[in-house]
């Protein structure tokens, strides 16, 4: 591992993992691996005095150096699992380097022995120099990966999401600020408590100084008071370059800002978390959790970044979902998520955000951060919709119970969460090609619906949200509706049905589609018409490379004046599955609380 500050930021996100993300009464191991490996701790069972005697095991930088086996660690990974004679399945590992494997074991050697043991891998790697191995370990064993880039925040983001698994909501911290900054003098910042949250909430600033210059850290809260250095609530690491601020008992409900001072002449790299828990034990917190659809890839096929935004089981919409990929090349790119029921977001207001993406540069690593907030008043918790469902009682349908009303949607009011997605490999020669060559269409139109007619001039208004240039994201080029007078020769035959010219559009441009994710009106003049007849209709849209989408779904309409506004005409039925620096330290970590005899752990090298 080449330094570039990444051994202190490493050990700063290994201290913070050991202080805030892992509970009490949780199992905790450690060893560090280079050319060779070696079983810095057992497992121990975490409390403070424990976390202040692992403290002292995290590598420095004189460990440092040789070669990398990331194999060797994995397999003392497993020996501090069965320690004493311990079943591991259910363990934990997490697997952290920036090393490519140059020495014996390989995970190609040592993946066969531990595959049967029924133990979880997580990996983090640090820079596309990483062994491109290392996502095999993960998606083998039901883990999650993780992709680390230089200016980010992204070592202590994996951290903690790996550390969640398993745990009780309501002792579960919640991230909802997490980012990196480069601070020259001064620079500030603004995060908000929502009544849901407010219990331990910590503000965790690391720095990287080589003046020892520590930075100074100055909250105010929503009552106008402040926490500075001078304050009981305020801790400062300088072995670690580490300051924390815990704000006592149940944090204040508001806005919060911190400002960030920097007394040295040198600007400082600083990284901001800011985590809460539950405000009540018996409380569902607001919580967004992230998750690709598939941990590797390869054009033309896309992968769907899935954030579900909740509360208990109950959906929270209308929230501002956007999502920051890394990329191996090119920079990073940022994407809004939509709950619409369009593209790659299959029900309609279910508190799951969904957006394809295509965007692929190079062979690698792709990595997701997601921010989400409110928009204002119109973000809900919405108790009468399910995650993942929608709707809990179909409001089209009379239950015959006068006491069967729908529950009113509850404002969330201000908050943030931060969710971290893990990473993507984009695999094969055509990773490269995509970033000039046009291998997406514009996705499927599935909501095409019949906003109102009017039967005596024969003109027919539709609804239907606008896809993209590439699926879902962009802007599409030009639609084309088709129209005919029989279901099955739509359905089966395309061709043979009518083509919709520009002289039949009474309203909105067949060649002018708006930006993915946008409400499109159309109103067509049906010239020839004939009062008992029913017209059935389709589109499609077509990018500026001629790909064309899929056909929509059919919808019939009738002009006889005495019909009314039609359904659609096809239920489609989607399944969706949502689901060079050679120091590496691996940490052994337990979920079980209180029998270590039968346990779950994490590895992280």
């Amino acid at each position: 591992m080449a330094d570039f500050g990444r051994i202190d930021r490493l050990r700063q996100a290994v201290v913070n993992y050991i202080n805030n993300d892992v509970q009490d009464g949780e199992y905790l191991g450690m060893v560090v691996f280079n050319d060779d490996a070696d079983i810095k701790s057992p497992l121990v069972e975490m409390n403070d005095a424990q976390r202040a005697s692992m403290l002292l095991l995290v590598p420095s930088p004189g460990d440092v150096g040789g070669a990398t086996s990331i194999g060797a660690g994995i397999l003392k990974g497993v020996d501090v699992l069965e320690d004493n004679g311990q079943n591991p399945a259910g363990g934990i590992l997490l697997v952290i380097t920036d090393g490519e494997e140059n020495r014996s074991p390989f995970i190609a050697d040592v993946h066969p022995t531990v595959l049967p043991k029924l133990i979880t891998i997580d990996t983090i790697a640090i820079e596309n120099e990483a062994s491109v191995s290392l996502e095999s370990l993960s998606s083998t064993s039901d883990g999650m990966s993780f992709f680390y880039t230089e200016g980010s925040n992204a070592l202590n983001e994996a951290f903690a999401t790996s550390a969640q698994r398993d745990q009780e909501i309501s002792s579960l911290p919640i991230t909802l600020y997490s980012n990196s900054l480069t601070v020259h003098s001064s620079d500030n910042l603004v995060f908000y408590i929502d009544s849901t949250i407010g219990d331990k909430t910590k503000i965790v600033v690391d720095y990287i100084d080589n003046f020892n210059t520590p930075i100074e850290l100055t909250l105010e809260l929503p009552d106008g008071s402040f926490i500075t250095k001078n304050s009981p609530a305020y801790t400062l690491d300088s072995t670690f370059k580490i300051v924390t601020i815990q704000i006592p008992g149940l944090a204040q409900v508001g806005k919060y800002n911190l400002v960030i001072n920097n007394p040295s002449w040198s600007s400082n790299e600083v990284t901001v978390t800011v985590q809460s828990r539950s405000s009540a034990a018996d409380e569902y917190p607001i919580m967004a959790v992230s998750e690709w659809s598939v941990q590797s890839t390869s054009p033309p096929q896309a992968a769907i970044l899935n954030v579900a935004v909740t509360r208990g089981f109950t959906p929270v919409i209308g929230a501002v979902v956007v999502a920051t990929i890394e990329r191996p090349a090119g920079g990073p790119l940022t994407y809004t998520l939509r709950d619409n029921g369009a593209g790659a977001d299959v029900t309609k207001e279910d508190g799951i955000y969904s957006m394809y993406f295509t965007d692929f540069v190079a062979i690698g690593r792709y990595s997701a951060k997601v921010k989400v907030e409110n928009d204002g008043e119109s973000t809900v918790v919405s108790p009468s919709k399910i995650t993942g469902f929608g709707p809990a009682i179909d409001p089209n349908v009379d239950s015959g119970d006068e006491d069967d009303t729908v529950p009113e949607d509850v404002s969330t009011g201000s908050f943030q969460r931060i969710a971290t997605g893990g990473s993507l490999t984009c695999e094969g020669s055509a990773c490269t090609y995509a970033a000039y060559r046009d291998f997406y269409p514009p996705a499927r139109i599935d909501d095409l619906s019949v906003l109102r007619k009017d039967s005596d001039k024969g003109h027919v208004t539709f609804q239907f949200t606008a896809p993209g240039d590439d699926l879902d994201q962009g802007n599409a080029t030009s639609y084309e509706f088709r129209v005919y007078q029989n279901f099955t020769t739509m359905l089966r035959e395309l061709n043979k049905t009518d083509i919709v010219d520009r002289g039949m559009v009474i309203e909105g441009d067949l060649l002018a589609p708006k930006p993915a994710g946008q409400t499109e009106q159309f109103t067509i003049e049906i010239k020839a018409k004939t009062d008992s007849t029913v017209y059935v209709f389709s589109l499609a849209a077509t990018d500026d490379y001629g790909n064309t989408s899929p056909q929509s779904n059919i919808v019939t309409v009738s002009l006889d004046p005495n019909s009314g506004i039609p359904v659609v005409a096809i239920v489609i039925i989607v399944l969706v599955v949502f689901a060079i620096m050679t120091v590496s330290c691996v940490i052994v970590y337990l979920k079980c609380k209180n029998n270590p005899q039968v346990a779950a752990g994490t590895v992280v090298a």
